[in-house]
């Protein structure tokens, strides 16, 4: 039985890959308006490839938070062998595509905490997607809201397997996150803030 996404009309995720499509094309995007031929894991690629597009135009902020949220909803249920390059994917987009808009920064931080919470508690990609969340959340001058990310020690639990990995790999992992931090803040002149 295939699975369906929850939302108020009941369309199959080929259906909503096929509605993105379209959307994106209407904006002014480089995509097919027809679906890959392989697989649907092939088109959510394209689709994130060109989905920073909804940041250029004059879409409201609810309106950009809810494609992507629409984005995220597909990836969820895709086949786990392509879900990390999904989500490391949609990631790496949301990263930059706002900027330099501080408000649709705060927008792409909304749909990273989404995808967070939406992957299994046990996921390795929640550190992926954590580290996203703390590096879009300095570059929208939410230096203190950052630091709480950073030294919230009970969120760090919430990474899937956070407690299981090594503890030189830990660290590692950490220290990167926190070095991101400051060495980002001190040439944005928030330093301040985090210290």
């Amino acid at each position: 039985m295939e699975a369906e996404l929850t939302s108020f009309i009941a369309t199959t995720p080929q259906q909503q890959c096929q509605e993105l499509r379209t959307y994106f094309k209407t904006l002014g995007a480089d995509i097919s308006t027809q679906p890959s031929l392989s697989r649907m894991e092939d088109d959510l690629h394209t689709i994130i490839g060109v989905s920073d597009i909804c940041f250029q135009g004059r879409a409201s902020h609810t309106d950009i938070e809810s494609v992507l949220n629409g984005i995220v909803s597909i990836v969820m249920i895709a086949e786990q062998e392509a879900l990390d390059g999904l989500v490391i994917a949609l990631c790496e987009k949301l990263a930059k595509a706002w900027e330099p808009e501080q408000g649709r920064g705060l927008v792409a931080l909304k749909v990273l905490r989404i995808l967070f919470f939406s992957l299994t508690a046990d996921s390795h990609l929640r550190y992926h997607v954590y580290y996203y969340m703390v590096e879009v959340s300095n570059k929208t001058s939410l230096a203190v809201g950052c630091v709480n990310l950073i030294y919230n020690f009970p969120h760090l639990k919430l990474i899937g397997g956070w407690e299981n990995w090594p503890n030189e790999f830990r660290i590692y992992k950490y220290c990167t996150i926190e070095k991101e931090l400051l060495w980002t803040s001190t040439f944005t002149g928030t330093s301040t803030k985090v210290i």
